[in-house]
């Protein structure tokens, strides 16, 4: 499990990027066991978004040790 600053997802429909502190986003985790990001929200309907690595074509995220953006 690791936390991230920033991600960069892409899909089959979109690229979105997530950054903790902009847009309401708490926090983003990146786990890695079960193979989903769940990306924390405090100002929406709907408080977590969970993507699964299946889903996905690629994504990157940034930590405050480490960069992969």
């Amino acid at each position: 499990m690791t936390w991230a600053l920033k991600l960069k997802v892409s899909t089959l429909n979109c690229k979105k990027v997530y950054e903790t502190g902009k847009d309401g986003i708490k926090a983003i985790n990146v786990n890695t066991t079960d193979r989903i990001i769940e990306i924390t929200q405090d100002t929406s309907k709907f408080d977590q978004i969970v993507i699964p690595f299946d889903t996905m074509k690629y994504f990157t995220y940034e930590t405050d040790t480490h960069s992969l953006i």
